[in-house]
């Protein structure tokens, strides 16, 4: 049954949450990834993403649009936010492991601290760019 607008449907979608960008799923945290990690998020919503208002972007020119970002959240992760949509931030504060989706958790929590994800994560909010602080 479908949640509603920007509602996972139970079906596919949550699958998709637990898929890396390169199409296998995301592994189990190493014991060596941290209890809980501080991050920034730059969003990329698009239609039929929570949150996102009527109107929004494709979801494909939403992951164009991240991917293109990359470099400058590499360089400038302050800058980078300033070009995502609402919700991006570059202190969204620490989370403790098992509160995100498989695929984001895996890529925030292996991060090095200070760097920022080479690719876009697709979350039920929109693709993220995520930096570790």
């Amino acid at each position: 049954t479908d949640g509603g607008p920007g509602k996972p449907d139970g079906g596919d979608t949550a699958k998709a949450f637990s898929t890396l960008s390169n199409g296998s799923p995301a592994p189990a945290l190493p014991d060596s990834a941290p209890k809980e990690v501080s991050f920034g998020v730059v969003l990329f919503q698009y239609e039929g993403a929570q949150y996102a208002p009527s109107g929004a972007r494709s979801k494909a020119e939403a992951l164009k649009l991240a991917r293109e970002t990359v470099p400058l959240a590499q360089r400038d992760f302050a800058e980078a936010v300033k070009s995502g949509d609402r919700g991006s931030t570059a202190d969204a504060g620490s989370l403790p492991r098992g509160i995100l989706e498989p695929a984001a958790e895996y890529v925030l929590f292996t991060l090095a601290p200070g760097a920022v994800a080479g690719e876009p994560v697709d979350t039920p909010r929109g693709y993220w760019l995520v930096r570790r602080r």
